[in-house]
């Protein structure tokens, strides 16, 4: 390591999917693997290949270098890349409608928005898609155009080192549309050899001493819980634990052994650190790496801080700041010091994956090098280099990214190889020269998020996958002696499957995608593979849902209000005091919806019931798309709706209030609709013919061509109240 004046930043980036594979089939349920090794996998070893002096270190999860090798050796079964190469003149209806449903998986502003053609197809499609407006689409779809489709759609998850260096890709994105047979099948085969080449190409810089390659537990469980999930309340006493909750240490040793044997099977050599999934430690957990053979890990700085400091925060998710010496050195674990711990410096590992997209890069990396400098400024004369830690995922972000984050990429290695004062090192690397002399006595059972477990075990959704789990478990270790080992080999390999964080990571309220039922269905699914290698017929339980449809979230208005209808939220305190109806899959990160409407708030005078509604695109995707919206309410037989029937902006109108009688609709008042930036209503309550103080259902529609996009709630109705005349003296307040 060549040392320079002021301090060292060590860059870990943490390459990782689950397994897709349908357990019986072997089919891959979604394309993930493919794809981010096309774009995202490859430019990061390019990136890396062109700056051999910035040296950095890669961690691939076993359970994605698995899947990387299926793909390159063309034995993966997955429908996307046979549906790619069928001649788009012999696609079936049901086909046709697979390819316009999954071919815009793309994040469209940086992946759709740039490529005229592409941009066409899904103009043409619908941005706003229902299964009766699928149909419809894939029967005026022409030939050319799927087939167009079916090249941008492979074409867009090229990464930027394919589009500048690669021939095919280069010509094809330049000849834009009208792609003939031969085209898609010369590109098919160009994403073929990069996939055959790409895990070699990591494999040649680690011989070469550029980046260090590291692993994570191989179907990537939370190493806590598999522990001692008793860990999980430390930060969080009062959370609900699975009722059959147990320790299995054993399972946490496999899970590390294993991925061990397989990283030095793939690249040659035993991996020398560990990112535990999620950055998620305990001493029990830590000791099981070290006990592997280990020499170093890692998680985030909060976990140091509360290491560091004693008991938790009084509210979870609350953060402590560690000065510069405390975060930016490693640490040693352990009776004999033998495992080094590194944490991650947080903020900058989120800016790079949350806040830097939206930047100029060359801001973006000014920004960054700033705050390193400040960060390693310590008094000169120490006995070791302060080292700033970077972890983050190398995957999800570059997507957000102009060209998939290559400008930022190679402003950030070309500032770093030529900095005077800062020295970007592999943790390996730096140990060798600075080993920990710092000792922890404590360690925090805790992740990078919010330091502790929540997202993984307590919610009655991830308590029930849990206790399944544990039945399963403890049916196969009844039951294992029947079985040839073949047979009781790959009983096991579906619970280890079963053990890992993803499947956790979207049953609860904290994120929602519209893939979220499958993963769903792909936990229980091997979780039935084990008992049907058992020979035995799966408990009912496991056919039935774990995953609940997101609800919507009702917060009551505590204060009357007038907002001053202008189609914005016009100040802080327009709205203060309305209620509000919020998507259950409006928060949480790194989730994915296709969700319309995404937060309705109400509240009232003794005049007027107002509304404003706030869409999670833009709502002139609504307007474009066509897209009218319908508010009803009903009291007792008698039903009241207000009806848009196509959006466009700006809108300022009065609009009818109709009552539903005789089989129709007639005309019962006007209310006072807005829409710009969101849009706002001021509904009459003697439209409506509410009394105060009763109660009414309510619930909404965004509607297309007389088809029903979206309803608020999926099912039933919300129950509002009308003010009485006592209200406001029931909620004031100082």
């Amino acid at each position: 390591m060549r040392r320079r004046t002021q301090g060292c930043v060590a860059i870990l980036w943490h390459l990782h999917q689950p397994d897709y594979r349908d357990p019986r089939t072997g089919e891959y349920m979604l394309p993930w693997v493919r794809l981010h090794a096309l774009k995202d996998y490859l430019d990061m070893v390019a990136h890396a290949e062109a700056f051999p002096e910035v040296h950095l270190t890669f961690n691939f999860v076993p359970s994605l270098v698995r899947q990387l090798e299926e793909y390159a050796a063309g034995q993966a079964r997955d429908p996307f890349v046979e549906l790619s190469a069928r001649p788009a003149e012999d696609l079936t209806l049901e086909e046709r409608e697979f390819i316009l449903r999954n071919f815009f998986k793309a994040h469209w502003p940086t992946m759709v928005e740039p490529y005229p053609r592409y941009r066409e197809l899904l103009a043409k499609r619908g941005r706003i898609l229902t299964d009766a407006l699928l149909e419809e689409a894939a029967r005026r779809f022409r030939p050319q155009e799927l087939r167009d489709l079916q090249v941008w759609f492979n074409l867009v998850w090229c990464g930027q080192s394919l589009a500048e260096g690669n021939e095919v890709v280069r010509e094809l994105r330049l000849k834009g549309r009208q792609f003939s047979e031969e085209d898609k099948a010369s590109l098919l085969a160009t994403q073929q050899e990069v996939l055959r080449g790409l895990l070699p190409r990591y494999r040649r810089l680690g011989e070469a001493g550029c980046i260090e390659l590291s692993t994570t537990p191989f179907y990537h469980p939370i190493l806590p819980l598999l522990c001692h999930p008793e860990d999980a309340r430390v930060s969080r006493p009062d959370l609900p634990l699975p009722a059959q909750h147990t320790d299995l240490p054993e399972d946490a040793a496999v899970q590390l052994r294993r991925a061990r044997a397989e990283h030095e099977r793939v690249f040659g050599h035993p991996p020398r650190g560990v990112w535990p999934s999620e950055g998620s430690i305990s001493e029990r957990a830590l000791e099981l790496m070290r006990e592997t053979g280990f020499t170093w890990a890692a998680s985030d700085e909060q976990v140091l801080a509360l290491s560091l400091r004693g008991p938790a925060p009084r509210s979870a998710g609350e953060r402590r700041k560690l000065l510069p010496p405390e975060l930016c050195r490693p640490y040693a674990f352990g009776a004999e010091g033998t495992l080094a711990l590194f944490f991650r410096e947080h903020d900058l590992s989120d800016r790079i994956g949350f806040v830097y997209s939206r930047w100029p890069a060359e801001r973006a990396v000014r920004d960054l090098l700033r705050r390193l400098e400040q960060l390693t400024a310590w008094p000169q004369g120490l006995r070791e280099l302060p080292i700033v830690s970077i972890i983050l995922d190398g995957e999800n972000a570059w997507e957000f990214y102009p060209q998939n984050g290559a400008e930022f990429l190679r402003r950030l290695y070309r500032a770093l190889s030529a900095h005077p004062r800062l020295q970007p090192v592999t943790f390996s690397e730096y140990l060798a020269q600075y080993p920990p002399r710092t000792h922890l006595s404590r360690i925090h059972p805790g992740s990078w998020i919010s330091h502790d477990f929540h997202l993984w075990m307590g919610h009655p959704e991830d308590n029930r996958a849990w206790d399944l789990l544990y039945t399963a478990r403890r049916t196969l270790r009844m039951t294992e002696g029947s079985l040839d080992p073949k047979e009781r080999a790959r009983a096991w390999e579906h619970l280890y499957v079963a053990e890992g964080s993803d499947w956790f990571w979207w049953y609860g309220d904290e994120h929602w995608a519209a893939e979220a039922a499958l993963f769903d269905r792909l936990f229980r699914e091997r979780l039935q593979a084990v008992y049907e290698q058992l020979g035995q017929t799966p408990p009912a339980e496991l056919s039935r849902p774990i995953k609940k449809p997101p609800l919507p979230l009702v917060e009551e208005p505590w204060a009357l209000l007038s907002p001053r209808l202008d189609g914005r939220i016009t100040h802080f305190f327009e709205w203060r005091g309305a209620g509000v109806i919020e998507s259950a899959g409006a928060a949480g990160t790194m989730h994915r919806t296709t969700l319309l409407l995404e937060r309705i708030c109400y509240g009232f005078d003794y005049q007027y019931l107002y509304l404003a509604l706030q869409c999670r695109c833009a709502m002139e995707m609504l307007c474009a798309e066509k897209c009218g919206l319908t508010l009803f309410w009903r009291q007792g037989s008698k039903t009241y709706r207000l009806r848009l029937a196509e959006l466009s902006l700006p809108l300022q109108a009065q609009v009818p209030v109709d009552l539903q009688e005789g089989g129709g609709w007639q005309p019962h008042g006007t209310a006072e609709v807005v829409f710009d930036r969101i849009g706002e209503f001021a509904v009459p309550w003697e439209a409506l013919d509410l009394a105060a103080g009763t109660s009414f259902d309510f619930f909404v529609e965004v509607n297309k061509a007389g088809a029903v996009l979206e309803r608020w709630p999926t099912q039933g109705y919300f129950v509002l109240t009308a003010p009485d005349e006592e209200w406001e003296l029931r909620h004031w307040e100082v």
